[in-house]
């Protein structure tokens, strides 16, 4: 029993690994909100994600700053958009994971766009601008190397699955 215990206890601890790989990772290029181009170089092919942080972040705001990785060259580059949209919270900012990338090694470009570039439509700008024009958009935007946050639910059932079995085998 005790052995079976203790393997239950074995997928639990890799379930926790992945998501903290999920939330916190080298930051390998850090800008404020400035519309502009910036070069990315990129050492290590691998998983990155682009993160956000403010006190108050909303559509609108992330719209205005339209972040986006650019590949000129021939590297392998795929984006996965955030469905979850991971974040953490330390009461006064918080953090936002906009989207996750498969990069080679390389040289990129990040820009940040204006809302003309933005996806939103005229009538939703013009709404916006009256109900949210208290809004800051002085953030930051980081670039980690974390794991994409698409394994999210494969490490929820990682945990919970075992738990349950746990739960069985002391009951």
């Amino acid at each position: 029993m005790n052995t079976e215990l203790a393997l239950w206890f074995l997928p639990i601890i890799i379930s926790l690994i992945l998501l903290f790989k999920i939330f916190s990772g080298k930051v390998i290029f850090e800008t404020n909100s400035e519309y502009g181009t910036h070069i990315l170089n990129i050492e290590k092919s691998g998983f990155y994600s682009l993160w956000v942080s403010d006190k108050i972040l909303t559509k609108f705001t992330l719209e205005r700053h339209n972040a986006q990785i650019i590949n000129e060259d021939d590297n392998r580059f795929f984006e996965m958009f955030s469905f979850f949209r991971a974040n953490t919270n330390n009461g006064s900012n918080g953090r936002m994971q906009l989207s996750s990338y498969y990069l080679e090694k390389g040289a990129y470009k990040f820009r940040i766009g204006n809302e003309s570039d933005s996806r939103l439509i005229i009538f939703d700008k013009a709404t916006r601008k009256i109900l949210y024009s208290k809004e800051t958009d002085n953030f930051e935007y980081k670039i980690m190397k974390t794991l994409p946050e698409i394994i999210f639910p494969l490490c929820l059932i990682g945990i919970l699955m075992p738990i349950s079995e746990i739960v069985k085998i002391l009951t």
